[in-house]
């Protein structure tokens, strides 16, 4: 239940001590189960802050209090509780033990960000703390992040010749693309061949690519940001749909319209490449929306 489940809550009703313990047999806790223990009263007093609705495994030592917990649950209306039968004693799986600060969790990396103690459990770092900064890559070996010189993506590639600044595509790896109702979607990494996507309707786009010769790289070839709020707009129907509402009973885009190719109010002119007319089509405002330093996008 745990592997095919990523949806499971598991909910160990143990003490802190025994959930905690590294000489125990098996030593700590099912990695992201949450303690609320059954004899400290705390899933009677906060069983609420789980969701009733949500599948949710019981566990204990040996199956006795998670039987009395599974019951309680079910009692208070939560309605997929199942009960962990022989408990920890019977889990064969990987466990992990208990943090008590952040420097307990801390991987000595700096390009994986800073990890934090929270509950108990060590929870990895926000990620790459250089991802997304203009001009700048994490360095490891210099535990920092180092400038790229007139590279704004730093892929490799000179903003003079590179024909993608906001996605980096450089010339030695390609980007993971995938193809979904006329919408390209680009992946935030690298690759040599298809497999490295790890999907099968994801495959390897060749870096610098301009299929139609228009100076834009295939990989963001719908790349803008509109509202100028951080965000791509261009490539994402859903984010169009979020900072500017979409009503489907009157922009109905069918084939081969679609947001992507920049259709995005489906009356025939591209949009989403064009500026003045996507402003032209739903208005800017000025104070709604003001541009940030370096906008491609004008706010006049």
């Amino acid at each position: 239940m745990i592997d095919t489940n990523p949806e499971l809550i598991v909910v160990d009703v143990r003490d802190q001590d025994e959930y905690c313990s590294e000489t125990a047999t098996p030593p700590g806790h099912i990695p992201g189960a949450l303690l609320y223990s059954w004899h400290g009263l705390a899933l009677q007093n906060r069983y609420e802050e789980l969701p009733a609705d949500g599948d949710i495994l019981v566990v204990c030592a040996a199956g006795g209090r998670s039987a009395l917990a599974a019951q309680y649950l079910c009692t208070r209306g939560f309605t997929a509780v199942s009960n962990m039968t022989g408990g920890m004693s019977a889990w064969t799986g990987e466990t992990v033990g208990c943090c008590f600060s952040a420097g307990d969790c801390d991987d000595g990396l700096f390009c994986t960000g800073t990890e934090s103690c929270v509950v108990l459990n060590c929870q990895p770092g926000s990620g790459d703390p250089c991802e997304g900064v203009p001009y700048q890559r994490c360095d490891e070996a210099a535990d920092s992040c180092v400038i790229c010189a007139d590279d704004y993506d730093c892929d490799g590639v000179n903003d003079t010749a590179d024909n993608c600044l906001r996605t980096p595509n450089g010339p030695d790896l390609g980007s993971c693309v995938k193809t979904m109702a006329n919408l390209l979607m680009v992946y935030n990494h690298s690759c040599v061949m298809d497999t490295d996507c790890g999907q099968e309707t994801a495959s390897c786009m060749k870096n610098q690519e301009d299929s139609n010769s228009d100076g834009i790289g295939d990989v963001c070839e719908c790349e803008a940001d509109f509202d100028a709020d951080l965000d791509v707009d261009g490539r994402n129907a859903s984010q169009i749909k979020a900072d500017f509402g979409r009503n489907p009973l009157l922009n109905r885009c069918s084939p081969p319209a679609s947001p992507c190719n920049g259709d995005f109010d489906c009356d025939g002119d591209v949009d989403g490449s064009d500026g003045a007319k996507f402003k032209e089509d739903y208005g800017r405002s000025a104070l709604r929306n003001p541009c940030f330093a370096g906008s491609p996008v004008s706010c006049e």
